[in-house]
C-alpha cells in the first residue's frame, strides 16, 4: 500500500499545473462514481488528500474526513486508519501537534483490533514525532521504542530505522548522550540497507553532537566530516553548512582557533550562496564567540552587528535579543561598561515587548553582572533577584546556576563571605548538574578567590585547579588568565615557588595573547600610515621638481619632450602589462597556496582518522588476541587444540592486515618497508591456504593446492606481505564463488614465482577489470551484500609492486576468474631465522621479575583481564594493583610504593599523559632521585602519540595488541633485576 501511494504521489509531483488540475477533477468524479469499486474510490480520494497535504493542509483535512466517512460507511477499518493518518499529517503541517496525537491514538486502537502491525509501527513513529515537537521526550521515546518492536516483528527496515532515529533525538534532548549514540548507531546500518544517504548523514551528525557534549571532540569531528561527505552526495547545502559550523565549534573547544575560524568562514560562504539568512546569522554569532575568546573585539562586534541586521530583516525578535545580549557581554569583557549597559537595556526592553520570559531573565542576569562590575551592588542584587523569579517560573530551580554564582560574586564584593559561599556552592552544584562549563568555571574561580581571601589556601587551590582544567577544556583564554593569576597568589602563600612561577608565566602568556593581536594590528596600521605619508611627501616633491624641469625644457625641446612623452606612454603600457601579469601570477600563487593548504588539511584529517581507527580497533584486538593465548596455554580438550591454533593464527594475520590498512597512507606515500629475509616458500603459502580452508568447506566448495616440485625450498622476500596478498586473493575467490570451487597453483614462470588463484564464481565483466585494483571499489551483484572495504586488491597490487612484482586478473562472466601474482624468485641456501622466543625463554624473562610490585592503570575490563592473567602467569609472586583511570592511580600512589607502572593512554577522568606529568611533578617536588618507571600501553602507533608518551615523562612503550616477550622485555629494561 505504501508503494501504491508513493507512485500516485509521484504522478502529481511531476505533472504540469494544467494536467494537475485536470487530474484532480477526474479523481473527484471517480470518488462520486458509486459504480466503481470501493478500492478505486478510496484511491481517488486518497490521491486528492495527498496532493493537498503540503500546499493546503485545511483542504487536506476536509478530504481526509471524506476518506474516513467512506471507510466507516463501508466498514473498512484499514482504510479508516489511512484516513486518520492523512488527517494527522494535515494537523502536524499546521503545528497542531496535540490534535495530531489524538487522531493517531485512535489509529492505535483500530490497528490493535485489526492486528495490523505495519500500520501500528508507523503510527507509533508518528506519535513519537508529535511528542518530540511538543518536547515531551519521555513519551516520544516510549512510542518510538514501541514502533521499533512492531517493525522488528514484521521485518520492516524503514519503520525500524525511523524508530531508532526517534529514540536517538529524544535521548539527546534529555542529555542521555550514550543512549542517544546507541540509538543512532543502530539506525545507520538500517539506513545503509535502504540506501538512504540523507538519514545516514543525519545520524552521523547527531552522533557527532552527542560526542561533542561528552567531550570526545576528535571522534565528534570524524562523524561530522563523514556527515559532510554524505550530505555532499545528496547536495544538501544547509546541513553541510551546519556540519561545518559544528566542526568549527569543536576546534574552538580544542583551542585550535585558526582552524575553527576557517570552518566558520566556509560555512558562512556556503550560507551566503544559499541566501539562508537564519543559519547565516547563527553562524556569525558562533564565530563571534571565537573572536571573543581570542580577544578579536572588532571582528566579534562586526559579526554580531551583521547577525543582528540579518535577524532584523527576518523579523526575528528573539534573534535580535540574543545578538544584543552577546554585544553587551562583549563590551563588558572589553571593559566598556557604559556601552555594555546600553545594549543590555535594549535587550531587556525588547524581551519585555515580545513577552519572552527566558530572554527577559537572561537580560536581567547580564544587567546584574554589568552593574556588579560598575560597583552598583544594590542594583545588581535587585536585578539578580528579579531574574531569579522569572527563572523559577520558567524551569524551576535547576536553571539557576548563573543566578547563584552572580549573587555569590556580588555578596563577595559586599564582603558577606558566609552568604557568598552558600550562593557560590549552590550555583556550582546546579551548573555541574547541567554541564554548564563556563558558569561552573567562573563559579569555581570566585569560590577560590573567596577561600583565598579567608585564608583557606589549600581549599582555594583545589577549586582554582578544577576551574583551570574546565577553562582549558573550552579554551577560555580570559578565564585561564584570571584563574592563573589567582593560583599564582595561592602558590606564593604556600611557598611553592616553582608552581607560583608556572602560574604567573601562564597568566602573562594569556594576558599577552589577548593583547598581542590588537597591539600588532595597531603597530601595523601605524607603520602603513607612516609609510604612506612618507611616500606621498617624496612623490609630491618629485612631482613639483619635474614640473619645473618640464617648463624649462618645453620651450627649446618640444620634439624631445614629444619623444619622451611617447616613451613615457610606452612605459605606461609596459607597466600596465607587467601589472596584469603580476596579478595573474599572484592569483595563481593564491590558488596554489589554497590547494596546498587544503591538501595539508586533508592529510591532517586522514592522520587523525587513522589514529582514532587504530585505537578503536586495536584495543578490542588486544583482548581477543590475549584471551586466545590464555586459552591456548591453559588446560583444554585435545580436540579444541586445532581450533585454538587457528584462532591464534587468524588473530596474528588479522593484526598484520589491520596494521597495513591503518598504514595505508604510508603505502600511498611510498614509505612502507618491505622485508628481505629467507623463508620457506611452500610452508608460507600453505599457511595462507590453510587460513581460508574452513571458509571454503563451509560453503561446500572444492579447495585445491598445487605446488610445482621444481621450486626452491627457501627464497628471499617478505613472507608476511606474501601471506597478506594470498589471503586477499583466496578470500575474494571464495566470497564470489557459490558453486564449484577454488584452486591455488604455484609454479615457475620465466625465472619468476607465479601464483594463480582460479575460481568458478560469478566472474567479472571485462570493462570492470581495470577498476578492480582501485581503492574502495567493490564489484559484483549490487543487490547482494558481500561485505569488505574494497581495499584488499588495491593494497595487494601496491604490495606486489613494492616487491618488484605485478598482479593482474582475467575473467569470463558467469564462468569464473583467474588472479595472477608474479614475483622475483630469489632462491637461497640460507636457512630462515626464527627470531620468535620460545615459551621457555619467555618464562625465563618473567622469573627475573619475581616478586615485583606493579600498578596497572587501564579502563577496559577485557584488557585488564588479559594483562592481569598474562603477568600473573609469567611473573612469580607478582603483587599487582589495578586502577581504572589516572585519578584512581594517583590515589593508589599515595598509599603504596610500586616498582613500576603500566599506563594506558586513553582513559576517562584523567588520561595517561596527564597522569604521568602529575607523577613526575610530584617526584620533583619531593626531590626523588630515582623516578618510578612508567611504561605506556597504547593502541596507537602514530609517531606523534608515541612521542607524546615520552614527552609526558614515560620511560618506554609497548603497542596493543602486544606480544608477551615485548611486555616482559620492557619491564626488564625499566625495572632493576632483583637478586
Amino acid at each position: 500500500m505504501r508503494l501504491l501511494i508513493s507512485v500516485v504521489l509521484s504522478c502529481f509531483i511531476y505533472t504540469s499545473q494544467a494536467q494537475y488540475s485536470s487530474r484532480l477533477d477526474s479523481l473527484w468524479q471517480h470518488f462520486h462514481d458509486e459504480s466503481l469499486s470501493d478500492r478505486n474510490r478510496f484511491s481517488a480520494i486518497a490521491s486528492i488528500t495527498m496532493s493537498y497535504l503540503q500546499s493546503n493542509p485545511d483542504s487536506a483535512e476536509y478530504f481526509a474526513d471524506l476518506l474516513c466517512d467512506l471507510a466507516i460507511d463501508k466498514g473498512n477499518k484499514r482504510l479508516l486508519t489511512y484516513g486518520n493518518n492523512y488527517k494527522g499529517i494535515s494537523y502536524a503541517n499546521r503545528l497542531r501537534y496535540q490534535d495530531a496525537i489524538d487522531v493517531y491514538s485512535k489509529n492505535l486502537i483500530i490497528c490493535e483490533e485489526n492486528g495490523d502491525k505495519e500500520m501500528l509501527a508507523g503510527t507509533h513513529n508518528n506519535i513519537s514525532k508529535m511528542y518530540s515537537k511538543l518536547r515531551h521526550d519521555d513519551k516520544a521515546a516510549k512510542h518510538a521504542k514501541l514502533g521499533i518492536k512492531m517493525a522488528q516483528e514484521i521485518g520492516d527496515t524503514e519503520y525500524e530505522m525511523i524508530g531508532h532515529l526517534g529514540v536517538g533525538h529524544a535521548m539527546y534532548r534529555q542529555s542521555k548522550y550514550q543512549e542517544s549514540i546507541s540509538a543512532f548507531s543502530r539506525a545507520v546500518p538500517l539506513a545503509e540497507k535502504l540506501n538512504n544517504t540523507y538519514e545516514i548523514a543525519g545520524a552521523h551528525m547527531m552522533i557527532g553532537n552527542c560526542l561533542y557534549s561528552l567531550g570526545k571532540l576528535e571522534k565528534s569531528i570524524d562523524h561530522f566530516n563523514t556527515s559532510v561527505l554524505l550530505y555532499e552526495e545528496v547536495n544538501h547545502s544547509k546541513n553541510i553548512a551546519g556540519n561545518l559550523v559544528n566542526i568549527g565549534r569543536n576546534y574552538r573547544a580544542l583551542g585550535e582557533f585558526d582552524l575553527a575560524i576557517d570552518y566558520f568562514n566556509r560555512a558562512i560562504l556556503l550560507l551566503e550562496e544559499m541566501n539562508n539568512k537564519d543559519f547565516l546569522a547563527s553562524a556569525l554569532i558562533n564565530q563571534a564567540s571565537i573572536y571573543r575568546d581570542i580577544g578579536e573585539f572588532p571582528k566579534a562586534i562586526e559579526n554580531l552587528m551583521r547577525s543582528k541586521e540579518l535577524k532584523n530583516q527576518l523579523g526575528e525578535q528573539h534573534g535580535i535579543i540574543e545578538n544584543l545580549q552577546n554585544i553587551a557581554l562583549l563590551y563588558s569583557d572589553n571593559g566598556d561598561l557604559d556601552e555594555a549597559l546600553d545594549f543590555a537595556e535594549q535587550a531587556f526592553q525588547l524581551s519585555q515587548s515580545t513577552k519572552s520570559k527566558s530572554a527577559e531573565a537572561n537580560s536581567l542576569d547580564i544587567l546584574a553582572a554589568i552593574n556588579r562590575k560598575k560597583g552598583v551592588i544594590e542594583n545588581a542584587l535587585d536585578l539578580s533577584n528579579q531574574a531569579k523569579l522569572i527563572h523559577l517560573e520558567i524551569s524551576g530551580e535547576e536553571n539557576l546556576g548563573n543566578y547563584y554564582v552572580n549573587v555569590g560574586s556580588i555578596l563577595f564584593q559586599k564582603q558577606d563571605s558566609v552568604k557568598a559561599k552558600e550562593h557560590l556552592k549552590k550555583g556550582i552544584e546546579l551548573a555541574r548538574n547541567r554541564s554548564q562549563q563556563r558558569i561552573l568555571s567562573y563559579g569555581l574561580l570566585e569560590l577560590g578567590r573567596l577561600e583565598l581571601a579567608n585564608g583557606n589556601v589549600k581549599t582555594a587551590i583545589r577549586h582554582l585547579e578544577e576551574a583551570l582544567s574546565l577553562a582549558k577544556n573550552s579554551a577560555q583564554i580570559k578565564s585561564i588568565r584570571d584563574i592563573s593569576n589567582a593560583l599564582y597568589y595561592c602558590y606564593k602563600k604556600q611557598g611553592r615557588s616553582n608552581k607560583a612561577l608556572m602560574a604567573h608565566e601562564q597568566y602573562l602568556l594569556m594576558r599577552d595573547s589577548l593583547s598581542s593581536r590588537v597591539n600588532q594590528k595597531a603597530v601595523i596600521a601605524q607603520q602603513i600610515q607612516f609609510q604612506y605619508e612618507k611616500q606621498k611627501a617624496i612623490d609630491d616633491a618629485e612631482a613639483a621638481s619635474q614640473i619645473l624641469i618640464e617648463k624649462e625644457k618645453i620651450k627649446n625641446q618640444k620634439r624631445l619632450s614629444l619623444a619622451i612623452g611617447f616613451g613615457f606612454l610606452a612605459s605606461l603600457i609596459l607597466a600596465w602589462l607587467a601589472y596584469n601579469r603580476m596579478k595573474v601570477t599572484q592569483k595563481q600563487k593564491t590558488i596554489i597556496e589554497k590547494q596546498k593548504k587544503q591538501a595539508e588539511q586533508s592529510e591532517k584529517y586522514k592522520e587523525r582518522f587513522l589514529a582514532n581507527m587504530s585505537h578503536e580497533i586495536r584495543t578490542p584486538m588486544n583482548a581477543i588476541k590475549g584471551m586466545t593465548a590464555i586459552l591456548n596455554r591453559n588446560d583444554h580438550l585435545s580436540d579444541q587444540a586445532p581450533y585454538l591454533r587457528a584462532m591464534q593464527k587468524s588473530s596474528d594475520n588479522l593484526l598484520v592486515i589491520l596494521n597495513d590498512i591503518l598504514d595505508l597512507s604510508k603505502i600511498e606515500a611510498g614509505k612502507l618497508t618491505i622485508q628481505s629475509t629467507p623463508f620457506k616458500l611452500k610452508s608460507t603459502i600453505q599457511h595462507a591456504y590453510d587460513l581460508l580452508k574452513p571458509k571454503a568447506i563451509e560453503k561446500g566448495l572444492f579447495y585445491n593446492f598445487n605446488f610445482d616440485t621444481d621450486l626452491p625450498e627457501n627464497i628471499i622476500g617478505d613472507p608476511q606481505r606474501l601471506i597478506q596478498i594470498l589471503v586477499n586473493l583466496l578470500s575474494n575467490a571464495i566470497k564470489f564463488t557459490n558453486d564449484g570451487g577454488v584452486e591455488l597453483n604455484v609454479s615457475k614462470a620465466n625465472e619468476n614465482l607465479q601464483v594463480t588463484v582460479t575460481d568458478t564464481g560469478v566472474g567479472i565483466e571485462k570493462s570492470n577489470l581495470d577498476r578492480l585494483f582501485k581503492s574502495f571499489v567493490q564489484l559484483g551483484n549490487p543487490d547482494q551484500k558481500q561485505g569488505g572495504t574494497g581495499l584488499g586488491l588495491s593494497i595487494s597490487r601496491q604490495l606486489a609492486e613494492l616487491m618488484n612484482g605485478q598482479i593482474w586478473a582475467e575473467s569470463d562472466l558467469e564462468k569464473g576468474s583467474r588472479f595472477f601474482l608474479e614475483l622475483p624468485l630469489l632462491a637461497t641456501s640460507e636457512l630462515p631465522v626464527n627470531n620468535k622466543m620460545t615459551d621457555a625463554d619467555i618464562l625465563s624473562l618473567g622469573k627475573k621479575l619475581s616478586g615485583i610490585n606493579l600498578l596497572l592503570v587501564e579502563d577496559d575490563p577485557f584488557n585488564i583481564m588479559v594483562v592481569s592473567n598474562d603477568l600473573q602467569y609469567y611473573i612469580p609472586n607478582l603483587d599487582l594493583t589495578i586502577a581504572k583511570n589516572g585519578k584512581i592511580a594517583l590515589d593508589k600512589l599515595n598509599d603504596k610504593y610500586f616498582d613500576g607502572i603500566l599506563m594506558d593512554v586513553d582513559m576517562p577522568e584523567l588520561n595517561g599523559y596527564e597522569t604521568s606529568k602529575l607523577i613526575r611533578q610530584g617526584e620533583q617536588e619531593s626531590n626523588i632521585d630515582k623516578p618510578m618507571p612508567i611504561i605506556a600501553m597504547t593502541a596507537s602507533l602514530l609517531n606523534s602519540e608515541i612521542q607524546a608518551c615520552y614527552s609526558s615523562g614515560m620511560n618506554d612503550y609497548i603497542p596493543k595488541p602486544y606480544e608477551m616477550e615485548q611486555l616482559l622485555q620492557a619491564l626488564n629494561r625499566s625495572i632493576p633485576i632483583r637478586q
